[in-house]
């Protein structure tokens, strides 16, 4: 952040997953504190458009453990940040328990996948990032 990588790469998208996200509020308010102390005297801080926890709300997704307190988490670093996340059934399951071992596992997993895709293209533009490297031919 520092070095102005998400500056340059506005479209630029971090993603840190199984990593839990209880640490991000407090690397956010340290970021900005740090920023603050030493933007008078580092050429590097006085070009960057925004401040460190803005670039995070703007361009870096976390994802919380289930035991980690995700209300917190969003009241704390934006809501913006944090992502779903799930390992359904779990590394504990039968790998059929994978693949539709009742009609209510199928259905889950419709849903289940249903729900990233759309998640995936509000998060990521997925689909304006296909759109714009299609050029259109003229009519």
């Amino acid at each position: 952040i520092v070095d102005r990588v998400l500056d340059r790469f506005p479209r630029l998208k971090v993603g840190v997953i199984e990593q839990g996200a209880s640490w991000v509020p407090g690397w956010m308010r340290n970021m900005d504190s740090a920023h603050n102390a030493f933007y008078k005297n580092e050429e590097r801080l006085q070009k960057m458009s925004l401040k460190p926890s803005e670039f995070v709300r703007r361009q870096v997704r976390v994802t919380p453990y289930p035991h980690e307190d995700a209300g917190w988490i969003i009241a704390n670093a934006g809501d913006e940040v944090c992502l779903f996340s799930s390992d359904y059934p779990g590394p504990h399951a039968a790998f059929w328990q994978y693949f539709g071992a009742s009609l209510s596992h199928s259905v889950f997993a419709l849903w289940f996948v249903t729900f990233l895709v759309a998640r995936a293209d509000a998060v990521w533009s997925v689909r304006s990032a296909r759109k714009k490297s299609v050029k259109r031919q003229p009519d």
